[in-house]
């Protein structure tokens, strides 16, 4: 929603463009690095009063947004809001690997991927119309019934999980090559994707004339196959094992990169085309990618190896946005954007080689199931 607000947001407070930009800068960077502390927070004292805080410090944060009465007031409570909603999202991945059998985690976690890619798409409208009837300050009030909500869900679904086992250190996680082979294929993933999330309207509106809502169009063929392939890429990892589905979606990425990076003026149709294939590959191997993570360490580490892997995921997002911003302009750069989109696909696919396939699981959950005994 901020990025639909953040216009109005600048002539309000009369500031410019590159001050405005830190209300989302500082939310990513602050997310980036406080999920991993998040997680492991969830592990030492349990997930479901960690999940709670941070829900009741989101909305506390979010009408402290709202009457801001300046822009840096504003980014504080944006910051206040990241380190909030840090707490909340790889504890709950963190109980998802807890509760969820190893058979079943594949589509559970390709349906949280398909309701995050809806929510990620559902943002902006909703921002829209609170923007249009209460002005920019309504888009953060708005929060306040969704996470009343989440509070009540979360006190009556999420369960008391009980400390069985002790969690390990954090760069005992790192040493484990499942997970350093899901996050670093996510961070790969990540940086092609969001980089032609960024990089394309300013493709196609400075140097094809396309009209917003053309451009709109086009990006959501990016991102509603990334979000409708999620949980058949999970439905599949259940059943031919994680490797399969995450390399086969990188691949797909990868392949879908060739021709923007050959020839970057494209035809539009065959650009979106491309960009549509991307959105396939991205949903394929998403949940393998994710579940993974989870289930590379004990359940004791569980939140500590989602805040990792989710980090992971944001650190590809911003070095893609960084090397945009060094290297394009409205109408130059887009080869060497294109290039890097393929190279990174290209090392998501050759990492994700590193993920278990159907025979090896058997022996991932064996090693996991002997360091929790060990652990606990």
């Amino acid at each position: 929603m901020i990025a639909v607000a953040l216009p109005k947001i600048i002539d309000d407070f009369g500031n410019s463009v590159r001050a405005g930009g830190w209300l989302i800068t500082s939310y990513l960077i602050v997310l980036a690095v406080l999920q991993p502390v998040a997680g492991r927070l969830g592990d030492r004292v349990g997930r479901r009063p960690v999940m709670i805080g941070g829900l009741a410090a989101f909305g506390l944060a979010s009408i402290g947004a709202a009457l801001a009465p300046n822009l840096p007031t504003l980014i504080a409570f944006r910051v206040a809001q990241a380190a909030s909603g840090a707490l909340v999202f790889p504890n709950g991945a963190g109980l998802l690997r807890a509760v969820v059998p190893a058979s079943r985690r594949g589509r559970v976690f390709g349906t949280l991927g398909a309701v995050l890619g809806s929510a990620a798409a559902i943002g902006p409208i909703v921002g829209g119309l609170a923007i249009l009837f209460g002005g920019w300050r309504a888009m953060f009030a708005v929060n306040i019934p969704i996470v009343v909500a989440a509070l009540v869900l979360t006190h009556w679904v999420v369960p008391s999980t009980r400390r069985d086992e002790a969690p390990t250190a954090a760069f005992g996680v790192l040493r484990r090559s499942r997970f350093v082979a899901a996050a670093g294929g996510v961070a790969f993933s990540n940086l092609a994707f969001y980089s032609m999330l960024i990089a394309s309207p300013v493709l196609l509106v400075n140097t094809r004339n396309c009209s917003s809502a053309q451009v709109g169009l086009a990006l959501a063929a990016l991102s509603m196959p990334a979000a409708l392939l999620a949980p058949v890429g999970g439905r599949l990892s259940d059943r031919l094992g994680r490797r399969a589905p995450a390399v086969a979606g990188n691949a797909l990425l990868a392949l879908a990169a060739i021709a923007p990076a050959v020839d970057p003026g494209l035809p539009s149709a065959a650009f979106v085309a491309c960009l549509a294939l991307m959105g396939c590959g991205v949903g394929l191997s998403t949940a393998s990618l994710q579940t993974s993570a989870v289930e590379a360490v004990p359940p004791a580490d569980a939140g500590a190896a989602a805040g990792m892997f989710s980090t992971s995921r944001y650190v590809g997002s911003i070095v893609g946005t960084l090397v945009l911003a060094s290297v394009l302009t409205k109408t130059t750069g887009f080869g060497i954007v294109f290039a890097m989109v393929l190279a990174a696909a290209v090392l998501s696919t050759v990492v994700s080689l590193g993920l278990a396939g159907k025979r090896g699981q058997a022996g991932v959950e064996a090693e996991v199931a002997q360091a929790g005994g060990v652990a606990a």
